[in-house]
């Protein structure tokens, strides 16, 4: 009889190691599944956002976007890095001043500008596209050329004399038109005029009061 129990035990005994073993078995065989999965999981995230890592393929020979990147700021990284320098200092300044531009003066601007663009026979898309830039550029050229304005706007005014004096130097430009019809426009003129170097002396003021360092050379 005891005999009979041995067995019983001694086979439930194996099974247990039976089964164990299969357990054991199926999880260690999980692991290369595993990296399987992960790898084809890899490689559709990549071909589906190959923009990110690839920009042409040449004879199916690829170029990178780093290799884009670098050829980029060798042509124009010191222009872009000054320009982005600049704009953040004209922002800082608005901001210590309380300026701010509303979307509103910006699509007016930009209002004006599309109609002298079709005056001309094209359209702001298709002049755009000839400078490489998109609307959104547009915009935030605009900003901070309008922020410029409203900082400088205090310091900057031109009188009817002066408007007049420019009007009587250029006349024979004007052809049969008479000053009251232009002053508006030529004291526009020379408000822009006056502006360019009003912002140039403001520009070297702020670089002069500015901690800025440069992290990368060109």
């Amino acid at each position: 009889m005891s005999s009979i129990k041995t067995i019983e035990k001694d086979k439930k005994t194996e099974s247990k190691k039976i089964l164990i073993k299969k357990i054991f078995i199926k999880k260690k065989n999980t692991k290369p599944l595993l990296f399987i999965v992960v790898f084809f999981v890899a490689l559709a995230v990549l071909y589906f956002f190959r923009g990110l890592f690839l920009v042409a393929l040449v004879n199916n020979k690829p170029i990178t976007r780093l290799a884009l990147i670098k050829q980029l700021e060798k042509e124009s990284g010191k222009a872009t890095l000054e320009n982005l320098v600049i704009k953040e200092l004209i922002l800082q300044e608005a901001g210590k001043k309380g300026v701010s531009v509303s979307q509103e003066d910006i699509q007016k601007e930009i209002d004006n500008i599309t109609e002298i663009v079709e005056a001309q026979g094209s359209s702001l898309e298709t002049a755009l596209s000839m400078q490489g830039q998109s609307i959104e550029d547009l915009r935030e050229n605009i900003r901070i050329q309008k922020t410029a304005e409203e900082i400088l706007k205090d310091d900057i005014s031109v009188s009817n004399e002066e408007a007049l004096e420019y009007f009587e130097e250029n006349k024979e430009f004007y052809e049969d038109k008479e000053f009251v019809d232009l002053e508006a426009e030529i004291k526009e003129q020379l408000f822009q005029q006056k502006l360019q170097v009003k912002f140039s002396e403001l520009l070297e003021t702020l670089k002069s009061d500015s901690n800025i360092r440069y992290l990368v050379t060109f």
